[in-house]
């Protein structure tokens, strides 16, 4: 994830269905300040791929 809120994939070794890939990144990046809210709060802070 990016700190724009993007979805970046870096494999698909699960094999997931192109369409149902892009469907789960979209709701990622939608939700994205809410993932990283919540890792900030288990985690402790986040980093960024880019």
């Amino acid at each position: 994830m990016t700190k724009a809120g993007k979805a970046y994939l870096c494999h698909n070794n699960s094999r997931i269905p192109p369409k149902t890939l892009r469907n789960i990144m979209r709701i990622i990046e939608a939700r994205s300040s809410e993932i990283i809210d919540q890792w900030v709060i288990y985690f402790g802070s986040a980093k960024f791929y880019c």
